[in-house]
């Protein structure tokens, strides 16, 4: 799992490798690898650089992804195969508008997952994606900090 390295020089997405497991701030453990949550160069292409826009788009997945989860959960538990596609469907959409390649690629698998009604592997996949998000959260909060920092 990636997690933010508290190195200022690698930058807010960058990740420390081999790093023990560690507490992540809302709760859950990462492990740290060198893989970053996001990327904070593609991010910013994607939103042409305005800062209001990035601000706007994580506050709306940060409102959003907890609800999310927990539909998904809830389609696991009932079989609910159209549900869940659609939710993570619309998850990967806005993990890849962030740049959040391995969040996205776990919501992309879990939608997978649900088209082939998987079941006995949705659960696991599921938990890949819960596992990604708070690290994903974290990163996210610090470089709109960052940025928004910059301009004043």
């Amino acid at each position: 799992l990636e997690t933010r390295d508290e190195s200022p020089a690698q930058g807010a997405g960058a990740q420390n490798d081999d790093a023990p497991d560690q507490e992540i701030p809302g709760g859950g453990r990462a492990w740290r690898t060198r893989e970053k949550a996001f990327d904070e160069i593609e991010l910013m292409h994607r939103v042409g650089g305005d800062l209001e826009l990035l601000a706007e788009i994580v506050e709306k997945l940060l409102e959003t992804y907890p609800g999310e989860i927990s539909e998904m959960e809830a389609s696991i538990n009932s079989r609910d195969v159209e549900t869940l596609q659609r939710t993570a469907h619309t998850l990967k959409g806005a993990l890849m508008s962030l740049a959040a390649k391995p969040a996205c690629e776990a919501a992309l698998n879990l939608e997978m997952i649900a088209a082939e009604e998987g079941w006995d592997r949705a659960e696991r996949a599921l938990n890949v994606l819960k596992d990604r998000m708070p690290a994903l959260e974290q990163a996210l909060k610090v470089f709109a900090k960052e940025k928004a920092s910059c301009e004043s």
